[in-house]
């Protein structure tokens, strides 16, 4: 910790963001290389460790932050009177607390991942990752979770029976979760969701910010969401209809 932030005192709990020194710590691997300064105590398996204790660290807080059920009534309540089939959700969070509260909505509608333009279905767009999503690639052993794991898109699995308490063996997997950084970390599925948070704000007909301020350390949603405004503002002076 001291040598990313030489400022820090642990008397003075001055711990940094969360998404900030995730941020460092993947310039970090590119700071300890051939190409800059090659470092044994920085190598970049090392930082991959801190990399994956500090993504099963966040899991275990956002799985205790969802168990307020107060925090779960509300939203539900809030997509039960406000979510309508056809709308579209972009959420930065990390938890999976709109998954549940739209698939749990008593109108039964459908939910995907990926935009259409299909109006029977809520399309929830999730462009920094969730908990409960596992990269194939990196799933390791024979356990019955990853037997349980199931598709969510190409490379990509999620577990649909996600509980710390009856599955502490989940921690045995890295989240696919990323924070707001460079573009070039965008890639595979995140690149294609990413894709259609611009193409979604571009053709709205109108939207809602609940909670999130564009703060400036994500500045690649700044970018996407400003241009898609740009967008959208630009084809309605010129009198064109939605199209995708």
């Amino acid at each position: 910790m001291h040598y990313l932030y030489p400022g820090f005192d642990e008397d003075l709990s001055n711990y940094p963001n969360v998404e900030d020194f995730l941020n460092l710590l993947e310039m970090t691997k590119t700071f300890h290389t051939g190409a800059f300064i090659e470092s044994k105590s920085w190598s970049g398996a090392k930082l991959q460790e801190i990399m994956d204790i500090t993504l099963h660290a966040i899991t275990e807080y956002i799985w205790d932050f969802m168990a307020d059920e107060e925090r779960r009534r509300a939203l539900a309540n809030f997509v039960h009177n406000l979510v309508r089939p056809g709308d579209v959700i972009i959420s930065f969070n990390w938890d999976f607390m709109i998954d549940l509260a739209c698939e749990d909505d008593p109108r039964n509608f459908s939910l995907a991942y990926t935009y259409r333009s299909s109006g029977d279905s809520v399309i929830l767009l999730k462009p920094h990752g969730s908990i409960d999503w596992f990269e194939k690639a990196k799933l390791s052993g024979n356990s019955k979770t990853k037997s349980d794991m199931r598709h969510r898109a190409s490379g990509l699995y999620f577990y649909p029976y996600f509980d710390l308490a009856d599955n502490p063996d989940l921690l045995e997997f890295t989240p696919f979760i990323v924070p707001p950084l460079s573009a070039k970390q965008y890639d595979g599925f995140l690149k294609h969701v990413w894709r259609h948070v611009y193409r979604a704000v571009a053709v709205a007909t109108e939207l809602y910010i609940v909670g999130y301020s564009l703060p400036q350390e994500d500045q690649f949603a700044r970018l996407v969401i400003g241009r898609a405004i740009q967008k959208n503002n630009s084809k309605r002076k010129d009198g064109q209809k939605d199209s995708l």
